[in-house]
Formats: C-alpha cells, sequence, structure tokens
C-alpha cells in the first residue's frame, strides 16, 4: 500500500463545506453601485471635461440606455443571480414592475400637480429638506412600502436579507421609470444625464435598504413595533437630504473660481452618502442578527 494511501485511510474525511443558499445582497448591491459609479465618472468625464460630443441622432438613444442601466445592473447581478444558487428568492421581477406601474401611474401625476422644485427653490435649507421628504419621500418609500408589503408579506421572509433584496427590486423599478421621464422631458446631455441616474439610484437604493431594516424587524422582532413607522420617516428624510443638496451643488456659478465644478462636488457627495449610509445599515443588520441568533442560543433552539 503506498504512502499516500495510508495516510488517506488514517486522515478523517473531511466534513464538505456547507453552501450558502441564498444570493448574498450586500455583495449584489457593492458591484452594482460600483459599477454605476465607475460608468458615470467615465462618461462624466469624456462628455463633460474632455469635451467628447454625442452625434445628436445618437444622443437620445445613449440617455435612454443611461436611464435603463441601474436595470440592467440589477437584472445581471440580482435577479439572474438568483437563479445560481440553491434557493433563489421569489417575486423579485414582479415587484420591479408593479413598482415601476406605480411610479408611472400614481408619483410622477402627483409628483406633477404638487411640483415641489416650484415652492421649495427658495427656502432654507432645512425647509427644503422636510418639504422633499414629505413630498418626493413619503410618495416614493410610502408606494414601495405597500408593494413590498402586498406581495411578499409575511411568508416569503426566511432571513434578513430578504427584505433587502425585495425592497431595492422596488426602489429599481421605481426610480428607472422616474429616470426615464426625467430624460424625456427634459432631454440633457449625456453626462447630465449620467450624474443624475447615479444619484437618483444610489440614493433610491439607500433609502430601500433604510426601510428594509424597518420590514426585517417587524417581521423578526415583532415587538420592536415602532421600528418600521421609524425607518420609514428616516428614509423619507435622506430622500429630502438627497434631493436637496444634490440641487445646491448644481445650480449654477463657480466654486473656487473653477467653473463647472459643482456637479462633481454632488456626485462626491452622493457617493459619500450612500457610503456611509450602507455601513451603518449592514452594521445595524448584523447587530440584529447577532442579537437573534444569542436569543435562540439562549432559548436552546
Amino acid at each position: 500500500m503506498s504512502q499516500y494511501t495510508s495516510a488517506k485511510l488514517i486522515t478523517p474525511p473531511r466534513e464538505e463545506e456547507s453552501i450558502y443558499p441564498y444570493r448574498r445582497v450586500w455583495r449584489s448591491l457593492t458591484i452594482e453601485l460600483g459599477v454605476l459609479f465607475a460608468l458615470t465618472v467615465l462618461i462624466y468625464g469624456a462628455v463633460g471635461i474632455a469635451g467628447f460630443g454625442v452625434p445628436r441622432p445618437l444622443s437620445g438613444g445613449l440617455n435612454i440606455a443611461l436611464a435603463l442601466t441601474p436595470a440592467a445592473l440589477w437584472g445581471i447581478f440580482s435577479l439572474w443571480a438568483e437563479r445560481r444558487v440553491p434557493e433563489g428568492r421569489r417575486h423579485l421581477l414582479g415587484i420591479a414592475v408593479i413598482s415601476a406601474l406605480t411610479a408611472n401611474a400614481i408619483a410622477i401625476p402627483v409628483l406633477d400637480w404638487l411640483q415641489p422644485a416650484q415652492w421649495l427653490t427658495f427656502t432654507g435649507v432645512f425647509d427644503r429638506i422636510l418639504g422633499y421628504a414629505f413630498t418626493v419621500g413619503i410618495i416614493q418609500i410610502g408606494l414601495q412600502y405597500l408593494v413590498v408589503r402586498f406581495i411578499t408579506w409575511p411568508d416569503a421572509y426566511r432571513i434578513r436579507e430578504d427584505a433587502i433584496a425585495f425592497t431595492t427590486a422596488s426602489a429599481v423599478g421605481y426610480i428607472t421609470v422616474l429616470n426615464l421621464y426625467a430624460v424625456w422631458v427634459d432631454a440633457p446631455n449625456a453626462d447630465v444625464v449620467a450624474l443624475r441616474v447615479f444619484t437618483n439610484t444610489s440614493l433610491a437604493l439607500l433609502a430601500a435598504v433604510v426601510l428594509a431594516y424597518g420590514l426585517a424587524e417587524l417581521r423578526f422582532q415583532p415587538k420592536l413595533y415602532y421600528t418600521l413607522p421609524l425607518t420609514l420617516l428616516i428614509a423619507a428624510v435622506l430622500i429630502g437630504v438627497g434631493i436637496t443638496f444634490r440641487t445646491n451643488f448644481s445650480s449654477g456659478g463657480f466654486v473656487l473660481g473653477v467653473g463647472g465644478t459643482r456637479p462633481l462636488f454632488g456626485l462626491g457627495f452622493s457617493a459619500g452618502l450612500v457610503f456611509a449610509g450602507m455601513l451603518s445599515m449592514l452594521f445595524l443588520f448584523n447587530v440584529s442578527e447577532r442579537q437573534s441568533r444569542e436569543a435562540r442560543e439562549g432559548r436552546g433552539e
């Protein structure tokens, strides 16, 4: 008997590594936002800084493609990835489609009627944050909450990350319609579209993760009944903060004597906000999961 065979017989067999049955939502979110940010920088650098001109016959198609980019990234790294795991999540495409329909049928007409930008332009920063929070923010988060709650509650929730998968699917469907609407109405240059798509999408995804935390706590810690309304409020205020400062950075003039730098400040603010916000939510999700695990172990489950 060879030395290798003897060693193989003496050594106890290893237990096969357990396969994680669900898509890792945080990884998908990181990839999608990273690719979208890189594409935004590329487009802005080529068109806004280097002055690369997009031929007029192609500009409309490019703008639409940019508006659809978040949905395409979500389809590749989230929706399609669900099919490659043992226990993929259901209802994601339906949530995205219904959220898009509600954005088109309810959100856009209501916001066109309210016209918050018209009466918030000359108010103070704090008033603008609250104004956008209780118009754009409440409508956006409220509709997404209703869609997700109606389709998934409560049987579709197995782990806390399920809530993130559902709410981000809703956010992608909702914000895609708003991005397409903005492109259709304004027809801006490709660099402006790229910046707007990133700021809108990153803010919507951050607010969706905040909403997901409230849904997860309601599902797995129902005694903390106040968490969901609190997260709804925080998500709406985050949208108000994002819109207010994006508008400030995008409006006119020179910054430190250098013309045209405000959009880059807006991009940096949006990226910083979503980075800090996502890290904070990851921490909260991990704390909640650890507390639940310790409670189960204490009960001997």
